[in-house]
Formats: C-alpha cells, structure tokens, sequence
C-alpha cells in the first residue's frame, strides 16, 4: 500500500449492492430504498441504481491518526481512547499477517509518548500477535497534525519463524484534499524479494506518471499513466485515496 497524504493503493469505485435500484410507491408518492440508487417517483418506479463515486472525507484534526509504518503496513492510532491515557493501535492493512485492534497505557516523558502494557481487544487479533502484544514496544512525538515514531518488536505472522518486525511509523490526524498534494514524489514499490524506486507526479485533477528507476517527466521513458481517486472505504481508511496504474 503506498501511502501519500493517506493514500490507499488500490482499486476504486463506489459500492452498489443493487438495494437501491427501484423504488416503492407509498400513497402515490414513490420513495427510494436507501444509499446510491434513484429515489421513487409517483407511480412508484425508481429511476435506477448507479454507481457513485467516493468522496474523501480526509480527517480534520483531533485524537486518531491513520498512516504507514516502514515495513509496508497500514495503521491508526488513537490517543485516550478507550480511556484516558490509554491509546488504541489498529492494523489496517499488513503484509505480515497482522489485524485487528491492541490497547496500551501510555506515559508522556518530555516530548515523547512511551506506550507499554499493550494487549489484544478485539476478536480479530490473530492469536500469535495477542500472545506478543505484550512485548511490542511503540514509542512516537508529536508536532502539529503528524505523529512519528517506532514500532518494534512486532511478530512477523506470515513467516511464522519468531522473525521480528522493526518499522517506523508516520501517521496524520489531518488529511486533504485531491489538488492539495499535487506534486512529485519519490516511491519505493517492494514485490517479493526486490525493490523498484522512482519517482511520480500527481496533476490537480488526479491523473499520475510513473516513472520507475528515474526522477519524474511528463515524457520519462517507459513511464505508466495512472489515477488517483478517493478510496472507496473512507470509513476505514479516512482520507484515502485509491491510485491505478496502467488500467
């Protein structure tokens, strides 16, 4: 998953389950059933389901924060919740094996939060992360809307040898929109055993070049033409955004 402001490398597109698509007549007055499908008219016919796109709800500030940490994983964090001093970990995304939600106590000690004590709180923390919870160790500051800090000690699940997973985590509680980060970036794509590093550019209206092994051009040779566009679950992923290459 790359992340840029919180963006979500994945495909995109609306959900329509087809509840939607007609409607129901109620006293001559025809009503839609709930979501993105058309609302009744009077003789009760609904004007017919369509798919609509997303639209990014970027977080506005405030405790939770979502981002990436360095061995490829997705998270949030959430600071005083389920309590007071306690904070709330979630991997969103991992390619290791890692889900659901951990809780720990932490203390503030100058500048740096120091989490300890974390444990499983959710069904779907696998039962080797829950048994590890424990040992993790997160330590992160914070300035302004961006969280940054260390995650270690993490059980890497799919290799499943008592391998440990090291990483640094770069989170945001304040997103934006799609012509806000606008720009060229450098990426590193991993695959397996190997590593592709480049550079892209994000045009204001959302449409990408890729140009792998090289710094970005309009015109770089072998370069990929993509899209970037809100991610379909902004409830998971606030502020996401969806980027498709080459299709």
């Amino acid at each position: 998953m790359l992340v840029l402001a919180a963006a979500a490398l994945s495909a995109c597109g609306g959900d329509d389950n087809g509840t939607a698509n007609t409607g129901s007549s109620n006293n001559g007055a025809g009503s839609g059933n709930s979501g993105t499908g058309g609302t009744g008219s009077g003789n009760g016919n609904g004007n017919g389901g369509t798919t609509q796109p997303a639209v990014v709800k970027p977080l506005a500030g405030g405790s939770l924060y979502v981002g990436a940490v360095s061995f490829g994983d997705t998270v949030s964090i959430e600071l005083d919740q389920p309590a007071a001093g306690q904070l709330t970990l979630r991997f969103l995304d991992s390619r290791f094996g890692l889900a659901g939600t951990l809780v720990g106590q932490y203390s503030v000690d100058g500048n740096t939060y120091r989490v300890k004590n974390l444990a499983a709180s959710s069904n779907d923390v696998p039962a080797a992360l829950a048994t590890a919870a424990s040992t993790v160790t997160f330590s992160f500051t914070l300035d302004d809307s961006v969280l940054s800090g260390a995650l270690g000690q993490v059980p890497n699940l799919v290799a499943g040898n008592g391998a440990l997973l090291q990483g640094y985590v770069s989170a945001a509680n304040r997103g934006a929109q799609l012509a806000d980060i606008a720009g060229t970036y450098s990426y590193m794509r991993q695959a397996g055993g190997t590593a592709i590093a480049g550079q892209l550019g994000i045009q204001s209206d959302g449409s990408v070049r890729v140009c792998a092994g090289q710094s970005y051009s309009a015109t770089c040779a072998g370069g990929q033409s993509g899209q970037l566009s809100p991610d379909a679950d902004q409830v998971r992923y606030p502020g996401a955004f969806s980027l498709t290459v080459a299709g």
